[in-house]
């Protein structure tokens, strides 16, 4: 008896890990314990697992019972479009369902009129059936039913259902007739400044009174009472948060989210608390931060920061290239090597009498008044600039060897002949 327990057990757990099934179809079990493979609620088919089954969508409108295996389910073996033999929410049931293969059909469903809903039907009706008001809505006259007897006959009719005003909703569904009170709430990115009255005596119906949220601020939770511009306590998607939303004191008045929108070519959710949120749309871009305000591509890529979520404009420089900004690749130049974030390089030779590297001129020489080849430097060298004798110096990286640095004197003399040359130049004009 034990081992058949522990038999079963196994079976149905091989069952469960080999199960595959075709699209539009789910694992599940049978009465039986095993695991099989029926189609979604709405699809039909004969088999639904992934190698020989298939699962068909019912027509517009119109949806089967619960998935099942059993004789009239929308899995078995004789199973066709009749199964489709009810109505999606908010549509109603114009003919019924007709089991007559090859020849059946499934239930003619037609939607609701704008506004008015229901919660699905499995009987043929009119528009009677959509008897509710949809969120948003209110409710002036409910559904009328249909009456052959009277004369003249009355056709159904559905709820007059009326859209809120602007900025003003509720939750839904509404199933009783009412006013435009019955909008007592606010929309998503409203504040509400006054609450919704009902009709009285001494009062006219009125909604709930909702200014919308300034640009970029708004709120998760649908306002429900009365309350200020703080209230918009969150920033939208593609704005970031810079301060948060301040409730109206003694000294100051109420202030909404302050909310900063995202650089250009960068997103962001919603944001709840201050920071930077906004996100460039290329991996390969610097991050935004207080310092950094703009998407531009990182040190050692090369391109134009990509303009859409998913694409990137930035590519990677070659090994031995440089580019800060997306600037053009470059590759370094003799004397120096690449640095660890391919955005500049460093001279091998940094020791007495030579430069300094600049992305501006990528040159390895010697410093004026120093002779030697800085450009021939294997990393980690030194000593490969050396002073020029006495009384002589050099341009920068003009003197390989000494006897190309130039004597002072010499120097000063042809000055002096400038000098003199300009000065008589002058006179003589």
């Amino acid at each position: 008896m034990v081992f058949l327990f522990i038999f079963i057990i196994l079976l149905r757990i091989q069952s469960f890990v080999t199960a595959q099934c075709t699209i539009n179809a789910s694992i599940a079990q049978s009465q039986l314990g095993a695991t099989i493979c029926l189609c979604n609620q709405g699809f039909y088919g004969t088999d639904a697992s992934q190698s020989t089954g298939s699962c068909t969508q019912c027509p517009f409108g119109s949806s089967t019972a619960t998935p099942s295996n059993q004789s009239g389910g929308n899995t078995s073996s004789n199973v066709d479009v009749s199964v489709c033999n009810i109505c999606q929410i908010n549509y109603y049931m114009a003919s019924s369902a007709v089991s007559n293969s090859p020849n059946s059909l499934s239930a003619v469903c037609t939607i609701c009129p704008s506004g008015t809903g229901n919660n699905g039907v499995s009987q043929v009706g009119d528009q009677s059936q959509c008897n509710l008001c949809l969120a948003n809505y209110y409710m002036t006259s409910s559904a009328v039913q249909p009456d052959n007897s009277a004369i003249p006959a009355v056709q159904g009719v559905a709820a007059q259902c009326s859209p809120c005003p602007s900025g003003t909703g509720n939750i839904g569904p509404i199933l009783t007739v009412g006013d435009i009170s019955q909008c007592n709430q606010c929309l998503n990115n409203y504040y509400m400044v006054a609450q919704a009255v009902q009709l009285s005596i001494n009062n006219q119906a009125q909604a709930a009174q909702c200014m919308a949220c300034p640009t970029g601020s708004g709120n998760i939770q649908k306002p429900s009472i009365v309350g200020d511009v703080s209230q918009c306590n969150i920033c939208l998607a593609n704005y970031q948060m810079t301060a948060i939303a301040q409730p109206a004191t003694e000294m100051t008045p109420a202030s909404a989210a302050q909310c900063q929108a995202c650089p250009g070519n960068s997103y962001s959710l919603l944001s709840v608390s201050p920071g930077y949120d906004c996100q460039c749309y290329d991996q390969n871009a610097i991050p935004l931060s207080s310092t950094q305000t703009s998407c531009v591509c990182k040190n050692g890529f090369s391109g134009n920061v990509a303009t859409s979520l998913g694409s990137t404009g930035c590519k990677k420089c070659d090994s031995g290239q440089f580019s800060t900004a997306g600037s053009a690749c470059v590759a370094c130049t003799a004397g120096s090597s690449i640095n660890l974030d391919q955005g500049s390089c460093s001279c091998n030779d940094n020791s007495t009498g030579t430069t300094q590297w600049s992305p501006n001129t990528n040159i390895c020489q010697c410093q004026a008044g120093y002779y030697g080849n800085a450009a021939a430097a294997a990393p980690n060298t030194t000593g490969s600039c050396t002073l020029c004798p006495t009384n002589t110096s050099s341009k920068a990286g003009s003197a390989l060897i000494a006897s190309q640095c130039t004597s002072i004197y010499a120097t000063k003399s042809i000055l002096i002949k400038f000098s003199i040359i300009s000065i008589l130049i002058v006179i003589l004009n």
